[in-house]
C-alpha cells in the first residue's frame, strides 16, 4: 500500500508576536550594552595599569644601575654641540617613541627628544632600537621613524586627545582630539614634576634643580615610597595644577577627575586627583599620594 504524505506547513509568527521578540530584544540589548561597555572600560583600565607596572618594574632596574635615581633628565639638546644637559625640561623625556614633528620647530626643537636619547627605554624595551642621527644632528621632522617606531607600553588606553600642546603654547586647555599624547610626544605616561613648584626659581637653575629633585626621590623612597608619584597619565597635570577647585575633568575612560598613577614602592592605582593648584595642599599631597617633597630643605648654597 503506498502512502502520501503533504508537506507540513509551520504556523507563522503573527505580528503581536513578531513584536513582543523585538521588543525583548530591545530590553536584553539596553541591560547588556552598559555592561559590555562597563567590562570594556575595566578592561582598558586594567590595560592601563599594566602598562604602569611595567614602566615601574623597568624604572626599579634602572634605579638599581644608577644609585638610586630615577630616569629624570635634562633635556639633551642636540642643536647644541657638546651639551650634555640643556636648560629644559619635560614630562616625556624620560621613555617613549619620537615626538610628532611639530616639536621640532618649536622652540628651536627643546622639547623634541628622540626615543635614541631616553633613559628608561633600554630598560623597557631592551632589543628595541629607535633611529636617531649622530649628534648634533637632529631627527628630521618628516623622517618615517617618527610614525613607523612604536613603544606600546607607552600608550595609554585612556589617552583621547593631547593636551601637550596646549601647555607648551599656553593655549587654551583643549585637547587635540585628532592625535593622542603618545603620538604627539611619544607617551601617554608622564612623569610627576609637581615637586618643581616647590623649589624657588627652579626655571632658572634648571640643572641643578633637576638634580636636586633626583635626590629627594631617591630619599623619599625610603619613607614615602607607597604615595609618592613619580608617573602618571597626563590627567593628573590638568587637573592638580588648575587653581579652580570645583574644575572637573573627564577622562578618557569618562570618569571625572581620576588618573592612573605609578608610585615609587612599584604599585599602580587609578585615584581621584584634587584639583586646586599651589592654593590648595590637597592637590599637591593627601591621604592617597603626594607629588611633592613635603620636607623639601634646600642647600645652603641654593
Amino acid at each position: 500500500m503506498n502512502c502520501c504524505m503533504g508537506a507540513v506547513r509551520g504556523r507563522a509568527f503573527t505580528l503581536i508576536e513578531l513584536l513582543v521578540v523585538i521588543a525583548i530584544i530591545g530590553i536584553l540589548v539596553a541591560v547588556l550594552l552598559p555592561a559590555l561597555g562597563s567590562a570594556r572600560q575595566s578592561a582598558r583600565l586594567m590595560r592601563s595599569l599594566g602598562n604602569l607596572n611595567q614602566i615601574n618594574t623597568a624604572s626599579g632596574a634602572y634605579r638599581n644601575d644608577s644609585g638610586g635615581y630615577m630616569p629624570f633628565v635634562v633635556n639633551y639638546e642636540r642643536n647644541v654641540p657638546g651639551a650634555a644637559g640643556g636648560s629644559n625640561w619635560c614630562t616625556w623625556s624620560f621613555a617613549g617613541k619620537n615626538c610628532d614633528g611639530w616639536w621640532y620647530s618649536y622652540q628651536s626643537g627643546v622639547y623634541d627628544v628622540e626615543a635614541a636619547d631616553r633613559p628608561l627605554n633600554s630598560y623597557l624595551m631592551p632589543g628595541t632600537t629607535f633611529y636617531a642621527p649622530q649628534a648634533p644632528a637632529r631627527l628630521d621632522p618628516l623622517h618615517p621613524s617618527r610614525k613607523n617606531e612604536k613603544a606600546e607600553v607607552l600608550n595609554d588606553p585612556s589617552d583621547s586627545g593631547s593636551y601637550q600642546r596646549a601647555w607648551a603654547t599656553g593655549a587654551a586647555l583643549i585637547p587635540d582630539a585628532k592625535l593622542s599624547s603618545y603620538d604627539d610626544v611619544g607617551t601617554g605616561y608622564h612623569t610627576n614634576m609637581k615637586w618643581w613648584q616647590k623649589i624657588p626659581s627652579a626655571d632658572s637653575k634648571v640643572p641643578k634643580a633637576m638634580a636636586l629633585g633626583n635626590e629627594r626621590f631617591r630619599i623619599a623612597d625610603s619613607f614615602a615610597s607607597t604615595r609618592m608619584v613619580w608617573v602618571h597619565d597626563q590627567y593628573a597635570d590638568i587637573i592638580a595644577n588648575t587653581e579652580d577647585e570645583q574644575f572637573k575633568l573627564k577622562n578618557g575612560f569618562r570618569d571625572i577627575n581620576k588618573s592612573a598613577m605609578g608610585f615609587l614602592d612599584g604599585h599602580a592605582a587609578y585615584l581621584t586627583v584634587y584639583p586646586g593648584g599651589v592654593n590648595v595642599v590637597r592637590s599637591f599631597s593627601n591621604e592617597n599620594y603626594t607629588f611633592i617633597f613635603e620636607d623639601l630643605k634646600l642647600p645652603a648654597n641654593w
